[in-house]
């Protein structure tokens, strides 16, 4: 009798542990549409100042190259690629989990470092016109965000190698590919929106 109420109690906590990773995405989903909600507001902003702004002939001229938008995009879409494999291989192989999880932490990096190369010439432009602070807005909130996940995967590979992949844990690592895979697509539709304005247009 013992026995079964212990077996009974176990399943009521598995349920329940259930239950609260579920509510766990959804809330992470409603954080994802309020952070999409945000960028759509700074990119409208941007849009609608990049047609009225005086500087807009000059911010044109501005020199900023397409092959770093191009090579940071490549290591944004193969970080992207390489979260979506951890989540394949989990609870299966979890040496190449771990060697993912690095590879992907040196890709947050490198995309920081290049981010910091290309924009550090220019953040003086930022108090010049509403148009340059809406830019460079719409770029440092895209960093940070980057900065988060780079935490955010050092955090959960802690968690991973301490507790395994319980359920805990593969809803965070559901939870970082959403966030990644949301990254990705709004840096795509920020370079189509902001470096290749004129050709969208």
């Amino acid at each position: 009798m013992i026995k079964v109420s212990g077996i009974s109690k176990k399943k009521n906590n598995d349920t329940h542990l259930a239950k609260v990773q579920e509510n766990k995405i959804f809330g992470f989903w409603t954080y994802m549409m309020s952070d999409l909600i945000l960028f759509i507001c700074f990119l409208s902003t941007y849009s609608v100042l990049s047609e009225n702004s005086l500087y807009f002939l000059e911010w044109k001229n501005i020199h900023i190259s397409k092959l770093s938008v191009i090579i940071k995009t490549f290591l944004l879409m193969f970080s992207n690629l390489l979260i979506n494999l951890v989540c394949s291989f989990k609870t299966k192989k979890e040496k190449i989990t771990y060697i993912l999880f690095f590879s992907i932490f040196l890709l947050t990096v490198s995309i920081l470092f290049s981010d910091f190369f290309i924009y550090n010439g220019y953040c003086n432009l930022i108090s010049k016109d509403a148009l340059f602070s809406s830019f460079f807005t719409i770029m440092f909130i895209h960093i940070f965000h980057i900065l988060l996940g780079s935490i955010w995967i050092l955090i959960l590979a802690f968690q991973i190698y301490k507790y395994k992949f319980d359920i805990i844990n593969i809803t965070n690592l559901n939870c970082l590919k959403i966030f990644w895979n949301f990254l990705n697509l709004m840096w795509i539709f920020m370079i189509s929106i902001v470096f290749f304005l004129e050709k969208v247009l």
